[in-house]
């Protein structure tokens, strides 16, 4: 049984290392409906840190939990592009991929 959970625990962790934070303390420059004629769409940011400031992050539904899940992200990123000067968080919760990023948060 020790095992058994030691073995959980280890891929629970190895999942979350894999998992990353895109962006932090950027601003979105730009926001698109679809990022190549798929159910996605994409941001662009500017300062900050993390390794896809500067590239297209690509929000697609598949990433998502749920389509309202997806909706609500799109939502906020138009609501912090619209604002200005307000700072973003994005994150993929299955990888490191500018691709299939999964949530985005906003603070001013």
């Amino acid at each position: 049984m020790k095992y058994y959970i030691l073995t959980v625990w280890l891929l629970t962790l190895s999942g979350l290392a894999n998992a990353g934070e895109l962006t932090k303390d950027a601003e979105i420059i730009m926001v698109g409906n679809t990022a190549n004629g798929q159910d996605d769409f994409f941001i662009k940011t500017q300062g900050g840190t993390g390794p896809c400031v500067g590239s297209s992050i690509i929000f697609p539904a598949s990433s998502a939990p749920s389509k309202e899940y997806h909706a609500r992200a799109y939502s906020l990123a138009l609501a912090a592009f619209s604002m200005g000067n307000t700072k973003v968080r994005v994150y993929n919760f299955a990888s490191d991929s500018c691709f299939t990023a999964s949530y985005i948060q906003m603070a001013k």
